[in-house]
């Protein structure tokens, strides 16, 4: 998910994806810390990837 680049030589190689990467911790922390549902993290989640790809950027 973070090196969507990467193969099996190089298992880093390509870019790195910050936006996932800040997504995922701020979904673990908002699970970590109990103030949501794991079903409205993922839902949440999604709506947010849904629209960070439908816009342009």
């Amino acid at each position: 998910m973070f090196w969507p680049r990467a193969t099996d030589s190089a298992l880093f190689g390509g870019g790195f994806h910050v936006f996932a990467a800040l997504l995922g911790l701020v979904a673990w922390l908002v699970l970590w810390k109990g103030r949501a549902g794991i079903m409205t993290v993922v839902l949440t989640c999604a709506a947010i990837g849904l629209i960070r790809a439908l816009l342009p950027l």
